[in-house]
C-alpha cells in the first residue's frame, strides 16, 4: 500500500485560534525555518506549493479508511475490523464510532486531513500570488494557469467534504483562523460550486497545459490544459449538487437544472473525445495512490453487497440470511459476467453477522487489487465519463428535458457495456427479464434505469458515489450514517463537545431522517 503524508491543517487552524485566545505573549519565533512569506516568495517554489495540492486531493477522495461508508450503503460489505467495515455495516444499525482512539477513527479522521492538507496548499499558493508572486517561469507567465490550477483543488476538496461531513471549515487564502467556524454543509457545498464556476469561466478554451510532474496523465496522452481542467470542474460541480442530498426528499429538490447546465460543459462523451474520465495512472514513483478503488477490487478484504447482485439477477437474495450460499446468479446483462466474479465461497467470521457475507467479488479494475503482481498501480478512476453522462440523463429527466436524448445517455452503457435492450422514452421495455425491475416486480421507469446503471457502472470509483446515491435513493437501511461528524480528534483540539452520526432513528448526526 502506498504510504500518503497527511496533515491536520483544521487542527491547527483550531490550535492557532486556541493558542492566541489564551495569551498572545507566548509566541516564540522559529529561526531555523523561515517564516511563509519569505519560503513563498520564489516563483518555483509557489507552483510546486499549488502542484503538490493536487495529489492531497486526490488520495484523500480516494482514501481506504471510509470503504466502510460502502458497507454502510449496501454497495460492497465485509466484516474484517478495517477500515470501518464490520461496525459500519451492523444490522440493526448501530452509530459511527467517533473516538479519539481505534482504527474506526480513520473513517472520518483520514479523508479530513488528506482535504485539509490540499486546502492549505492551494491557499498558500494562491496567497503568494495575491501578495504580488508573478509565475513567470520557463520564459513564459504562468500566473493563471496555476491559478486555475489551485482554484481547482480547492474547489475540488471542499466538494469531497460538503459530500462526506455534516460540517467543516470552510478556510481561504484570506481567511482569519480566529474567526473561522464549522458550517452545514449546504454551506460548504456552496463555497466549492462557487469556485468552481470561477475555474470554469476562467479556464474554458484555454490551452495552456499544467506540468506532468504535478498530475502525471490526468487528461490524457495530451496533457492537462486549461480547457480539460474546466470540463472536469463542470463535471464535478454536477456530482456536488446530486450528492450532497442526505434524503430523497432533498434529492428531488435539488438544483437539476444547475447540474444539467454543469454536466453539459462536462466529461461527457457527447461533448469530449471518449476517454476523457478523470482518472490518472498510479505509479510506484509518483506522490498518487487509490487505496479505495484497489481494495474495492481486492476479494480478499472485500465482497459485492448482495444488493448490487440482486439487481442484476432479482432471484438472489437482497442479502445473506444464512451460511448457506445461494444458487450462482445469472443474468442477461454482460456484467455480472465482466465485472463481477462468484468465487463460490465466503470471507468473514460469520458470527459477526452473515448479512456481511457474499460469494461476489468486483474485478473492473482487478489489476489494482492487493496481491495482484502491480497491486495499487495502473490506471484508477475518480469519476469517469459515464458518471457525467447519467447525471445528463437523471437531470434531463427530473426537469422535463429531452427524453430521447436522457435514453441515448443511459443506453450507452446499458447498451454498449450491459448488453441489455435499449431503454425507451416508455421506460425499460417489457419482458419477462427485464432489467431494472421495481420493488412489486415490474419493468422499471427511466429513473430507475438511471440508478441501476449507476449502481453497476460506477461501482468503486469513488466512495460518495454509492454512499451518496443510497442516500439520496433511499437505499440505506434505517440508521446507517447519512454523513461524518466531524472527528473527534477535531472536536477535541476546538474544546467542542464530540458527537456522532448514525444509529437507529438518528441516522444523521443525530437528527431523525424523515
Amino acid at each position: 500500500m502506498k504510504n500518503l503524508r497527511k496533515v491536520t491543517l483544521a487542527g491547527a487552524i483550531a490550535a492557532l485560534a486556541v493558542s492566541t485566545a489564551c495569551s498572545k505573549d507566548l509566541t516564540v519565533p522559529n529561526l531555523n525555518n523561515p517564516d511563509q512569506a519569505k519560503a513563498l516568495s520564489n516563483p518555483g517554489d509557489v507552483r510546486n506549493v499549488i502542484g503538490g495540492g493536487i495529489a492531497g486531493y486526490w488520495n484523500a477522495a480516494q482514501n481506504v479508511e471510509i470503504i466502510g461508508m460502502s458497507v454502510a450503503a449496501d454497495e460492497a460489505t465485509g466484516n474484517f475490523g478495517n477500515f470501518g467495515m464490520r461496525f459500519n455495516g451492523q444490522e440493526p444499525s448501530i452509530p459511527y464510532a467517533n473516538i479519539s482512539g481505534g482504527t474506526d477513527q480513520n473513517v472520518s479522521l483520514s479523508p479530513w486531513q488528506g482535504l485539509y492538507s490540499a486546502i492549505g496548499s492551494s491557499n498558500d499558493g494562491l496567497k503568494a500570488i495575491k501578495n504580488g508572486v508573478k509565475l513567470v517561469l520557463e520564459g513564459s507567465d504562468q500566473t493563471a494557469a496555476y491559478t486555475d490550477f489551485a482554484d481547482f483543488t480547492w474547489a475540488a476538496s471542499i466538494s469531497q467534504l460538503a459530500m462526506i461531513y455534516d460540517k467543516a471549515f470552510i478556510p481561504s487564502d484570506q481567511s482569519d483562523p480566529n474567526t473561522l467556524t464549522l458550517r452545514p454543509f449546504p454551506e460548504v457545498r456552496d463555497s466549492a460550486l462557487a469556485r468552481f464556476d470561477k475555474v470554469i469561466a476562467s479556464a474554458t478554451g484555454k490551452t495552456y497545459t499544467i506540468l506532468t510532474q504535478y498530475v502525471e496523465d490526468l487528461g490524457g496522452p495530451t496533457g492537462l490544459t486549461g480547457d480539460k481542467l474546466a470540463k472536469y470542474a463542470a463535471s464535478l460541480a454536477a456530482r456536488t449538487i446530486s450528492q450532497t442530498s442526505r434524503t430523497g426528499a432533498q434529492n428531488t429538490a435539488a438544483a437539476w437544472s444547475r447540474v444539467l447546465s454543469y454536466a453539459e460543459k462536462g466529461i461527457s462523451t457527447s461533448t469530449t473525445a471518449p476517454g476523457l474520465d478523470f482518472s490518472l495512472t498510479v505509479t510506484s514513483s509518483n506522490p498518487f495512490g487509490n487505496n479505495y478503488t484497489a481494495y474495492a477490487n481486492t476479494d480478499s478484504w472485500t465482497r459485492v453487497d448482495f444488493r448490487v447482485i440482486h439487481a442484476m439477477d432479482p432471484s438472489q437474495p437482497l442479502k445473506m440470511t444464512s451460511t448457506t450460499i445461494p444458487p450462482k446468479a445469472t443474468s442477461p446483462d454482460a456484467r455480472l459476467a465482466t465485472d463481477f466474479l462468484y468465487n463460490g465461497g465466503t470471507i468473514g467470521d460469520p458470527t459477526r453477522g452473515v448479512f456481511l457475507l457474499s460469494p461476489w467479488s468486483y474485478r473492473r479494475y482487478l489489476y489494482m487489487a492487493r496481491g495482484q503482481p502491480n497491486g495499487f498501480l495502473g490506471l484508477t478512476p475518480n469519476m469517469i465519463a459515464a458518471e457525467n453522462d447519467l447525471l445528463i440523463a437523471e437531470a434531463l429527466i427530473r426537469t422535463g428535458g429531452n427524453l430521447q436524448r436522457a435514453a441515448d445517455m443511459i443506453n450507452k452503457t446499458r447498451v454498449g457495456r450491459g448488453k441489455l435492450p435499449a431503454i425507451t422514452t416508455a421506460g425499460v421495455p417489457a419482458s419477462a427479464d427485464c432489467l431494472p425491475k421495481t420493488a412489486a416486480g415490474a419493468c422499471g421507469s427511466m429513473l430507475d434505469a438511471v440508478m441501476y446503471e449507476r449502481l453497476l457502472e460506477l461501482y468503486g470509483t469513488n466512495v460518495v458515489v454509492g454512499w451518496g446515491d443510497a442516500r439520496r435513493f433511499e437505499q440505506m437501511q434505517a440508521g446507517r450514517p447519512r454523513s461524518l461528524p466531524v472527528p473527534a480528534k477535531e472536536l477535541g483540539v476546538l474544546l467542542l463537545p464530540v458527537y456522532t452520526c448514525g444509529g437507529v432513528g438518528a441516522d444523521d448526526c443525530g437528527n431523525p431522517i424523515p
